[in-house]
């Protein structure tokens, strides 16, 4: 199990286990099952002003069931507010979301949808 969270409050965060995964930005600790996951999307979020570089949108993910949502929020770079569990640095943070939505993809037999590449219907008049 990898955990990350935030140190204070106590959410969001995320945590992988064999039955499930649960995600909070809802504050819903509850575990999504893998065979409940239908639909696997990521887009950008609005910009932040906090952010530091070229990327002032963060990276979204969510999973979604017939009943439920969670998503989660990639830190292109770790602040003194994140904890994870095990201690990741910068470099082991991202090698880490890489390897969960490649077992995501594995676990739920789901492609991961862009939904910042996928086309907006065009307005008929």
């Amino acid at each position: 199990m990898t955990y990350v969270r935030r140190n204070k409050p106590k959410w969001p965060y995320v945590e992988v286990h064999e039955d499930g995964i649960a995600a909070a930005l809802d504050k819903i600790g509850e575990p999504l099952p893998w065979q409940d996951i239908c639909f696997f999307a990521t887009y950008k979020g609005p910009p932040t002003p906090f952010a530091i570089g070229t990327n002032k949108y963060a990276r979204y993910y969510e999973l979604a069931s017939h009943q439920r949502i969670i998503r989660w929020r990639h830190h292109p770079r770790l602040s003194p507010w994140m904890a994870t569990r095990p201690v990741l640095d910068q470099a082991a943070y991202n090698r880490w979301q890489q390897q969960l939505l490649g077992y995501i993809k594995e676990r739920t037999s789901l492609p991961l949808v862009d939904l910042d590449s996928v086309p907006m219907p065009s307005e008929e008049k």
